[in-house]
């Protein structure tokens, strides 16, 4: 029975190092998904506002017998950061 301990202990120190060492690497990967997400989502507010902005130009140079340019609602997620527009 004694070279059953050591055997014991030492299988699950291996799977515990394992299992650290996966979730070290899966949170590394999130946190870099997460990075590239952020930073799409901040391109996508970006060139809303840009198209939002340009478009209330257009608009606001045009005769009064034109009618404007009516954009739709941007997405729900886009809502709070462009302010509710």
């Amino acid at each position: 029975m004694s070279w059953v301990t050591p055997a014991l202990v030492a299988s699950l120190c291996t799977a515990i190092a394992t299992v650290l060492g996966s979730v070290q690497a899966v949170t590394s990967k999130s946190r870099k998904r997460l990075r590239r997400l952020s930073a799409q989502v901040d391109a996508l507010e970006e060139y809303t506002w840009g198209v939002r902005r340009e478009v209330r130009r257009f608009n606001s140079r045009l005769p009064d017998d034109v009618d404007p340019l009516i954009l739709p609602d941007p997405p729900g997620f886009l809502q709070d950061s462009l302010g509710g527009e």
